[in-house]
């Protein structure tokens, strides 16, 4: 299985400058980041 052999990322943890930011407005840059979509048909809880 491919997950075994991925590391676990903890995107909170990892960058706290992004999701725990301080209780007065400030300007976040957000860097550029990669993704994955995945496009299909059908219900997701079906096969």
């Amino acid at each position: 299985m491919i997950r075994d052999h991925m590391p676990k990322l903890d995107y909170k943890k990892e960058r706290k400058d992004l999701y725990n930011p301080p209780a007065k407005p400030v300007i976040v840059e957000v860097p550029e980041l990669q993704y994955l979509m995945i496009d299909g048909q059908g219900y997701p809880g079906t096969s």
